[in-house]
């Protein structure tokens, strides 16, 4: 059995906890399988498109079977370089990526496929909105006042679903606490109902963990 580990960095503890929890099948069924999916909190997305970077290359450069995920979040829009949309994201990293390797002196191509990314639109709380109905009973309502766009990936930077996220939690009495709430939220969620409300960048990301 090929045995090694993916590394998924991440905005915050609360985007990888959450995760954990919403995948947990599916890292099982990995572990199994001799593959080892950890997912790593980068204290932000700057950090994440900057040290982060930095860090994935080190990693395939010198661990030959491992792979890194990185899963920014498209807002706040220009963080790290100029970008607004997710193609211009990736097309940012990437270019960053070709730099860091050309800094290295390393044309390893093999070890350039063991990098990829995805990115939450606009941010990690998409995941809550889709998950529409784990979030009215965490929050022990029969409805929602709080209205959003859907597709919820439909939502844009100047009201990213983590607001909407916020201004639920306000209409319903409470405060939203990511660390805490999210991981609630998602620990009874499906995520492939969660990819399926998700297509743009959440579920091309399960894919990927699917075909591992």
């Amino acid at each position: 059995m090929n045995h090694y580990e993916v590394l998924i960095y991440v905005e915050g503890s609360s985007d990888a906890q959450g995760l954990r929890v919403l995948l947990k099948d599916l890292i099982a069924e990995k572990q199994h399988d001799g593959v080892s999916i950890r997912f790593l909190p980068s204290g932000g997305k700057k950090k994440l498109l900057n040290q982060g970077l930095k860090r994935a290359v080190n990693i395939v450069l010198h661990h030959p079977k491992n792979e890194v995920v990185l899963v920014p979040d498209l807002y706040p829009q220009n963080m790290g370089f100029e970008h607004e949309s997710q193609e211009e994201l990736f097309r940012g990293i990437e270019v960053r990526l070709t730099e860091l390797f050309r800094q290295k002196a390393s044309g390893d191509s093999q070890a350039r496929r063991r990098i990829q990314y995805f990115c939450f639109k606009h941010d990690f709380e998409c995941l809550l909105l889709a998950a529409s109905d784990n979030l009215r009973a965490h929050l022990n309502t029969n409805s929602l006042s709080v209205s959003w766009t859907e597709p919820v990936e439909d939502q844009n930077h100047d009201d990213p679903p983590k607001r909407v996220v916020e201004r639920i939690f306000d209409a319903c009495g409470q405060k939203y606490v990511a660390t805490e709430d999210a991981f609630n939220i998602l620990a009874n969620a499906e995520y492939q109902q969660l990819a399926a409300a998700c297509p743009q960048g959440f579920k091309p990301f399960v894919e990927y963990l699917k075909a591992l």
